[in-house]
């Protein structure tokens, strides 16, 4: 009978220690990618560089993850409306941080398609307070810090409207998108790898969600599709990429 006891007792731990994994983030550059991968948050495309990140690159998994579907992007790319100066001429100028130096390059042919990936993702998220730029500058080839990556994150995980991303990093700390062992800890002025980044966008998987985008079919087969603040935050952000949406809440930007 003891034996039999032991025994039960052993499945439980090894069944409680898989859903524990299954259940939490992993700071696993390779299980962590999977996991985006096989969620479609990023492809072997998401990234062009491996030691930084551009600003609109970074963007994009951050909307999918939030709830915006690939069709509503399309779709937004195509509003006449633009609400950043550096997005408005042709050729675009950008200051882009390489190797330590901030220098002014005049886009390649690659950027411009990038754009054509991110635009839609951009004025959605403008729209939704994710993206607020600098005094009207978006600077989507800056290679994106630490503090900025995080201030897209924490907008919609606590819903806050703060433009202060030193405040908003502050804030991941608290709620453990930012960790102690992290190389950029104390100093989120930074410029993040793909890896890096990586992690930190699963690790949003796990937390709970103030603002999201909820796309549903609904019995009548129109879709329903809106920007949504739920203040409880009764949801985590694995469960809107997963069609999970909140009850309760509000339509909102």
């Amino acid at each position: 009978m003891k034996k039999i006891i032991c025994y039960i007792l052993i499945v439980c731990c090894i069944v409680s220690i898989i859903t524990c994994h299954a259940e939490n983030p992993t700071d696993s550059v390779a299980q962590a990618k999977k996991q985006l991968e096989e969620l479609n948050i990023i492809d072997t495309n998401s990234f062009s560089h491996e030691n930084w990140i551009y600003r609109c690159e970074a963007l994009v998994p951050v909307m999918k993850i939030i709830g915006i579907p690939e069709h509503l992007a399309e779709i937004v790319s195509n509003r006449p409306h633009n609400p950043f100066y550096d997005l408005e001429d042709d050729p675009f100028l950008y200051f882009v941080l390489s190797d330590g130096s901030v220098i002014n390059v005049v886009p390649t042919r690659e950027q411009y398609e990038i754009k054509v990936d991110y635009y839609g993702y951009l004025l959605a998220g403008h729209e939704m307070f994710i993206v607020q730029g600098y005094k009207g500058n978006f600077r989507p080839y800056d290679a994106i810090t630490a503090k900025e990556a995080t201030a897209f994150m924490m907008r919609g995980i606590d819903g806050s409207f703060c433009s202060d991303i030193d405040v908003t990093y502050e804030e991941a700390k608290k709620c453990g998108l930012v960790q102690k062992k992290d190389r950029f800890y104390e100093d989120g002025d930074v410029a993040i790898t793909e890896n890096e980044f990586c992690v930190l966008l699963n690790r949003m998987l796990y937390q709970p969600c103030c603002k999201c985008f909820i796309s549903k079919e609904m019995d009548s087969g129109e879709r329903y599709e809106t920007p949504w603040r739920d203040e409880e935050r009764t949801k985590r952000y694995i469960d809107i990429v997963n069609g999970d949406f909140p009850e309760s809440g509000e339509e909102s930007l």
